[in-house]
C-alpha cells in the first residue's frame, strides 16, 4: 500500500459497501447500457457470420443473430453487475490530502510530480454529491487533463465543504510550468 503522511491528510472518509457499489454501478454506467452493447456486438457479429460466411437462410440468420444477441446482452449485464461488488475484507475508504488521493489502497497524485491542480468543485451527480479534482500533466510538449471523481459519504457535506476550500487554496501554490 502506498506511503501517505499523516499530518497532510484532509480527510479520512468511510464508506458502507451498498453505498460504494451504488456509486460504482452508476459511474462505471453499468446495467441495461452494457446489455444493449452487448446485444448489438453480438448480434452484428452473428448476423454477417451466419448471413455471409455459411450462407443460412434469412430466417435462420435472423433467428441465430436474435438468441445469440440476447444471450451475450444477458451475459454482460450480470458480468457488469458482478465486476462492482465489493470484495475486500476491509471497508471501502478514501484518504484525502492537499496533493494525492487514496482510493481504497489506489494513490493518485493531482497536485505535484509533474502535475498541478486545477479545480475542485462539489456536484451532484447521480442523485448525490461527488467530488470532482480537475488536474493537468504534462510529459514534454504534450498537457492532458484528468478529472478524479470521489463521492462524498452521507452526512460528509459539510467536511467536503471545507475540503474543497483547501484545496482550492493549495492550487496555484506549485507551478510545473
Amino acid at each position: 500500500m502506498p506511503h501517505q503522511s499523516q499530518k497532510s491528510v484532509l480527510v479520512h472518509w468511510h464508506y458502507s459497501v451498498s453505498e460504494w457499489e451504488s456509486f460504482i454501478t452508476c459511474e462505471k454506467d453499468k446495467g441495461y447500457k452494457c446489455f444493449l452493447k452487448g446485444f448489438l456486438i453480438a448480434g452484428t457479429i452473428s448476423f454477417l457470420v451466419t448471413r455471409y460466411g455459411i450462407n443460412t437462410l434469412w430466417i435462420t440468420t435472423l433467428t441465430v443473430s436474435c438468441i445469440a444477441a440476447i444471450l451475450f446482452g444477458i451475459f454482460c449485464y450480470f458480468y457488469s453487475r458482478y465486476q462492482v461488488k465489493w470484495k475486500q475484507p476491509q471497508p471501502p475508504e478514501i484518504i484525502i490530502s492537499t496533493d494525492n488521493a487514496n482510493v481504497n489502497g489506489k494513490l493518485t497524485i493531482f497536485n505535484g510530480d509533474g502535475k498541478s491542480l486545477c479545480k475542485a468543485d462539489i456536484k451532484e451527480k447521480y442523485d448525490r454529491n461527488v467530488l470532482e479534482i480537475v488536474y493537468e500533466t504534462k510529459k514534454g510538449e504534450r498537457v492532458s487533463s484528468k478529472e478524479l471523481i470521489i463521492p462524498v459519504p452521507k452526512g460528509k457535506l459539510r467536511e467536503a465543504i471545507v475540503l474543497l476550500d483547501s484545496l482550492n487554496n493549495t492550487r496555484g501554490a506549485w507551478f510545473p510550468f
